[in-house]
């Protein structure tokens, strides 16, 4: 009975927090349950609501039928929804013989929530059976409602004995009854009762005393059999005790059970304290070394997850702003994103307050939407950049689908709701997480110069003309010469893309203002860019080609002058380093790398490439000459000149200037 209880009121907390999930802000699901006008409900609203309902009430165990009831003719079911029929009273899915549509509603409004007497329904014209319901109030005089079938809960509850042989009775926490199936002339009844605190529900089982009786009688032989074997082997054992030694068994006793042990109170009198049984200390110690260890190892598994999600959000910050450069980022971008699309694209949504709204706004209103996106589109990343953008990566096999689900949403929200306005961006495809930072560029270089609260679908890179923008920009111009001049192509071949269209048309104006830019950079770097051409104006040229292929030729000329700019300042500053310590003793390659926070191998490969000279060799170099000059003066003796050069060891400076000089310091001085 105890399981059975259980499980009904597992049921009924479920029912519970579904209503309570249900009954939320959900106006970005977009279900508009809360207009009274429940015929402007689109079907391919009513079929979310009905798989969202499912989603809901498939887990909870002993509900048969549940019912999202909206109005007279609207009713929204997990198989069913009936919605603006003629017949009233919804006949065709639910039906109470005997109760007009009027006596229901009057009935739920009476009882509100919690259990209505049991009663006979018949469910999709079909299904006809004694249904315990449990009802919730919904919002504007509708109810949410679920059916537990009388016979599935005397099943559950009498643990599936024989049903003909015990009664069952329900009553509510106020004692009216709501169900039973004693007869009214019964006699000799044992009944056991017990109470559902959450759903107000009193459960009393009846047992005849015969049956229960007739049931008890072979558990009282079984009783009695084991008494007597009890018994048998308690003399056995005396016997054996009696016959060997009785110690033996004492210590036994004394191991497994505990012993007590006499000590003497300050008083004077004698105290006797119970042990502990080490065989059931050792027990308790392994179910809670148990218990730790799962505790642990859940605490570590939400540890982990919420490292990878932060480590994600981390490294793609850092894909969207350029900072990945080598393979080796990219290979711990993958570590991270396993299952990265080969073929994506980055769609960023906004989220913006009308200025005139009217309506309430909530606050985290794109944390629905993007718990939203995460239910309906599972196949995307998504990624908040802040309280109002929302980034999604999405592969291109799934980007119909996303596409269809975004502008559902966007046509929804922008036409229902007064205060909020949604706009939505996505960029070309691409097959490399090296392409991110373009894909994002594309996205905020398009969304500067179209207006965002006039677009109501999905806008996508490819598709928008850019023939609109005719007139050319002199924040282009700049953008333009630093991304040539910075060596980056991409942003480069991005920001001329803006123009391709007035190119390919042949705008004479247009081209003569980007082939200025090449012109002015050739001007400041004209020995590097010397061998670069840039494209003069002739009839019949291809201006994108030729421009596009000149912006190649001058980044791969400026990413080589900036690979090599870094590579000999970093071994100068090495350099200018050691001439200023090379008399220290401590002086070596770790040194080095502690103060230049970079590798041993890193130190010695850029200065041997940039002096063809090793690290050891130049410092051993500066060490003999400061040698060389010192002793020629002849102040100092060779030891003292050993330790101004650095060197903490007489035979070891002695060895490297006689490798040097060919003699030894001795022969200098004098």
């Amino acid at each position: 009975m105890n399981s059975g209880v259980s499980q009904i009121e597992n049921t009924i907390i479920s029912i519970i927090r579904a209503k309570s999930s249900l009954s939320g802000d959900i106006r970005f699901l977009p279900f508009r349950y809360i207009d009274p006008d429940y015929e402007s409900i689109s079907t391919l609203t009513r079929k979310q609501m009905q798989k969202y309902l499912d989603s809901l009430m498939s887990p909870i165990f002993l509900v048969s039928d549940c019912t999202l009831h909206l109005s007279e003719n609207v009713v929204i079911t997990p198989s069913v929804t009936i919605f603006n029929e003629t017949p009233s009273y919804y006949p065709s899915h639910f039906y109470v013989p005997g109760l007009t549509y009027e006596e229901w509603m009057s009935l739920l409004y009476e009882k509100g929530s919690g259990f209505l007497p049991v009663m006979r329904i018949t469910v999709n014209g079909n299904s006809t059976y004694d249904a315990l319901i449990y009802s919730i109030p919904w919002a504007n005089g509708s109810y949410l409602y679920a059916c537990m079938n009388i016979y599935d809960i005397k099943q559950e509850v009498i643990a599936k004995s024989d049903m003909n042989t015990y009664y069952l009775t329900l009553t509510d926490s106020e004692g009216n009854c709501l169900y039973t199936d004693l007869p009214a002339e019964t006699s000799d009844i044992c009944s056991f009762t017990q109470a559902i605190s959450s759903g107000n529900l009193v459960i009393t089982v009846h047992i005849p005393e015969a049956v229960l009786t007739e049931q008890m009688h072979p558990l009282y032989v079984f009783l009695g059999l084991y008494l007597t074997l009890c018994v048998i082997v308690l003399v056995i054992i005396i016997y054996i005790g009696a016959r060997f030694s009785s110690r033996p068994m004492l210590k036994i006793i004394n191991m497994l059970e505990g012993h007590s042990t006499q000590t003497e109170r300050p008083d004077g009198n004698k105290a006797y304290t119970k042990q502990t049984a080490p065989l059931q200390y050792g027990f308790l110690y392994i179910q809670n070394k148990v218990h730790s260890y799962e505790n642990s190892l859940a605490a570590y598994q939400n540890t982990i997850e919420t490292q990878t999600k932060v480590l994600q959000a981390r490294f793609l910050e850092k894909a969207l702003h350029g900072s990945l450069v080598t393979e080796r980022d990219y290979e711990q971008f993958r570590s991270y994103f396993p299952d990265f699309p080969e073929s994506f694209c980055l769609i960023q949504l906004g989220l913006q307050e009308n200025p005139d709204g009217e309506g309430t706004l909530y606050p985290d209103a794109l944390s629905l939407i993007q718990i939203y996106m995460q239910n309906i589109l599972p196949n995307t990343y998504h990624q908040q950049l802040d309280s109002t953008n929302l980034l999604m990566i999405v592969s291109k096999e799934f980007f119909d689908e996303c596409s269809h689900t975004i502008n559902y949403l966007m046509d929804n929200i922008n036409r229902e709701e007064p205060s909020y306005h949604v706009w939505a961006i996505a960029s070309k495809f691409y097959c490399h997480p090296k392409s991110i930072p373009s894909a994002y560029w594309q996205i905020q270089d398009l969304s500067s110069y179209i207006s965002l609260d006039m677009y109501s679908q999905l806008c996508t890179v490819s598709d928008y003309q850019y023939s609109r923008r005719t007139s050319f920009r002199m924040a282009d111009a700049i953008s333009l010469q630093s991304a040539i001049t910075y060596g980056n192509k991409e942003v480069a071949l991005l920001k001329l893309q803006t123009y391709s269209d007035s190119l390919l048309s042949n705008n004479c104006a247009v081209f003569e203002m980007l082939r200025s830019i090449l012109l002015c950079i050739k001007q400041d770097y004209a020995g590097p860019l010397l061998d670069i051409s840039i494209p003069s104006y002739c009839a019949g040229m291809n201006m994108y080609t030729a421009l596009e292929e000149a912006i190649s030729g001058f980044c791969k000329v400026f990413q080589t002058i900036k690979q090599q700019n870094t590579t000999d300042s970093f071994a100068k500053h090495v350099k200018d380093y050691i001439d200023c310590h090379f008399a220290e003793d401590d002086l070596c390659h770790a040194k080095l790398a502690e103060y230049f926070q970079c590798s041993a191998s890193k130190i010695h490969k850029a200065f041997t490439k940039e002096f063809d000279l090793t690290v050891s060799n130049y410092i051993e170099k500066k060490r003999m000459e400061l040698a060389a000059e010192l002793l020629s003066r002849g102040e100092d003796t060779v030891v003292e000149v050993a330790r101004k050069c650095g060197f903490t060891n007489y035979n070891t400076f002695i060895k490297a200037y006689r490798r040097v000089f060919g003699d030894i310091p001795s022969a200098m001085k004098a």
